[in-house]
């Protein structure tokens, strides 16, 4: 799936978009341990698709997609196939209404019964609405939504689709203001929203941390440490990223998942996930709209100290959480690298976080071990052991429907907490942090972990 950067007359001459990557160090070089280029990861190359026609998708994949959905959805069934059908006789008008019926069944079918056959439906209806789309952004956005919910679904045409509209639509670049607050801070604001940390984990310079090392004192302990300078270290390529030009002009033609608001049930992400972007947004706009007010804020210095300390209503709050970016944009992948700490498992899964500052993840525990990497931006992390499970008031997670982590999730507001209601969290004990650009936190399996971003904030996750 690799492409090469392709100048562009219309593309800003910035020598931040035409940066090389950097040579993949070995261990021990740059001053510490190095990594492994994503594109030439395992975890990464089994998930590179050849490029497929539509129509033999369709033939592979309709018919049985059809059967097995007769059982849960009938009309999504019947609408799925009179989608491909048009299609194959060229009838593109008949093709487009079905497919727009079938994709919006199967996104309803979706939220109480996500099966392999109704993500099929969803993932080929949309991709048969981005190729009958004469409007490129239009169609961007149907095959970005083809993929959404899985973005290394193994059928090569969706993402062939995906790969032709996104080549469209990088033709032409938007003009970008001069002004704005574009770069992401790269100092820790001092406002009453930046606690102190008293309880620090344990730091250690990557430049002194062997992959043997790591396992030995942490790994094998299973205790969190951060490893400060990996990005350094490794060599990663993510300075452009810290630019929020990079993302509004070279990719604000895409369409991510947004979560809005300080909680869950926020009233916008509601709105927004039963809209036609079913919860997603284009990347332009989610810069414009949240991340460069939540950069004007901190650089204005417009906190609100009345405020309780986990809410942030100085700027909208919303969140690209928990994405697999790396698979829906290819050419990001040559920006990073995977730790070598990460050989001593399996890697399970690689997501980006994009958000403002107060974005808030509630207390979790995650059955993987987790390397989160800070790329730009500042983050508090709070830590729990299991051991302390009792005292958060335990419970199954509101996502977790298959009930597949157990009682990972805790109610408690970690830092504006109700002792009435939960008395004993006031005697768990915690270890806590401040994440900034180049630091890497390890968090052991069911570890729980509360994280607040304190600025504009950009990071990947390893589960492994």
């Amino acid at each position: 799936m690799k492409r090469p950067m392709e100048h562009n007359s219309c593309e800003p001459e910035w020598t931040l978009f035409g940066e090389a990557p950097a040579p993949v160090p070995e261990v021990g070089t740059s001053g510490g341990v190095g990594g492994v280029a994503a594109e030439e990861h395992p975890y990464f190359k089994k998930r590179i698709f050849a490029d497929e026609p539509l129509k033999d998708a369709l033939d592979e994949y309709v018919p049985t997609a059809c059967d097995l959905l007769m059982a849960e959805g009938r009309a999504a069934s019947a609408l799925l196939l009179e989608a491909a059908k048009a299609f194959d006789a060229g009838h593109l008008d008949q093709c487009a209404k079905a497919a727009a019926q079938c994709a919006a069944a199967a996104w309803h079918l979706l939220q109480k019964s996500p099966t392999e056959a109704v993500l099929h439906a969803h993932a080929l209806s949309h991709a048969m609405l981005a190729a009958t789309e004469a409007d490129e952004q239009k169609a961007m956005l149907h095959a970005d939504l083809s993929l959404s919910l899985c973005p290394d679904l193994p059928i090569a045409a969706v993402h062939t689709v995906m790969k032709l509209c996104n080549e469209r639509c990088q033709n032409v670049l938007p003009i970008l203001e001069d002004g704005l607050a574009w770069e992401i801070p790269s100092m820790l604001p001092a406002t009453a929203k930046t606690p102190e940390v008293q309880k620090p984990i344990i730091r250690k310079p990557c430049s002194h941390l062997s992959v043997m090392g790591f396992r030995d004192a942490f790994l094998k302990t299973q205790q969190p440490g951060v490893i400060e300078g990996h990005l350094l270290s490794a060599g990663w390529s993510t300075a452009r990223w810290s630019d929020l030009r990079f993302w509004a002009g070279r990719h604000g033609h895409r369409t991510i998942p947004i979560e809005m608001g300080f909680h869950e049930n926020d009233a916008q992400s509601i709105a927004l996930q039963h809209s036609d972007s079913e919860g997603s947004m284009r990347l332009g706009d989610f810069v414009r709209r949240f991340l460069l007010p939540s950069n004007t804020v901190l650089k204005n210095g417009f906190v609100r100290s009345s405020e309780a300390i986990d809410e942030w209503s100085a700027s909208p709050v919303a969140y690209m959480a928990q994405h697999q970016l790396l698979l829906q944009i290819p050419e990001l992948r040559r920006d990073i690298l995977i730790p070598q700490y990460c050989a001593l498992g399996e890697l399970q899964t690689v997501n980006v976080w994009i958000g403002t500052a107060g974005t808030v993840t509630a207390l979790h525990y995650d059955l993987d071990d987790n390397f989160l990497v800070q790329v730009s931006g500042y983050k508090y992390l709070r830590l729990y052991s299991p051991a302390e499970g009792e005292r958060l008031y335990a419970r199954d997670a509101p996502r977790d429907r298959q009930k597949k982590h157990g009682a990972s999730y805790s109610p408690v507001r970690v830092e504006h907490p109700d002792l009435e209601v939960h008395p004993d969290f006031a005697h768990a004990a915690f270890v806590e942090t401040i994440l900034g650009p180049g630091d890497m936190l390890f968090i052991p399996r069911r570890w729980w972990h509360y994280v607040r971003s304190l600025t504009t904030s950009i990071s990947v996750n390893f589960w492994f």
